[in-house]
């Protein structure tokens, strides 16, 4: 009777254990969640910081954040070139069709009007 006993209190203190190990992981997800989310706020918030500090405080003078401008000056310039020349692609006679080639060599074209474009702002 004392064996059934003792393996009884050894079960439930196993189970006891492993109920604390899961409730510890699940408090740890929590908080990696948590951090995640905060994390996310933080460059969100960066974001906008840099922002309105390029467009509204820079200065040219300042050796620091002036090539750091002026890289920005220039990535947008590319990104202008880049989508002019897409505007230009699209604007043509196949607008919104995307010819791909198919499985036995000849094309198959796809058609794009039921994709609708999300653009967030940061």
């Amino acid at each position: 009777m004392e064996l059934i006993k003792n393996l009884a209190r050894a079960a439930g203190a196993a189970a006891q254990c492993l109920g604390r190990k899961h409730q510890k992981t699940a408090v740890l997800n929590r908080l990696r969640t948590v951090v995640r989310c905060e994390e996310r706020a933080l460059q969100k918030e960066y974001l906008a910081l840099g922002r309105y500090y390029y467009n509204a405080l820079r200065d040219p003078e300042n050796p620091v954040a002036e090539p750091h401008c002026k890289a920005i000056d220039e990535a947008e310039k590319r990104l202008d070139v880049a989508l002019s020349h897409m505007q230009a692609m699209t604007s043509e006679n196949c607008i919104g069709i995307i010819v791909a080639p198919g499985e036995d060599g000849d094309r198959e074209e796809i058609d794009l009007s039921d994709v609708e474009y999300y653009d967030e702002e940061p």
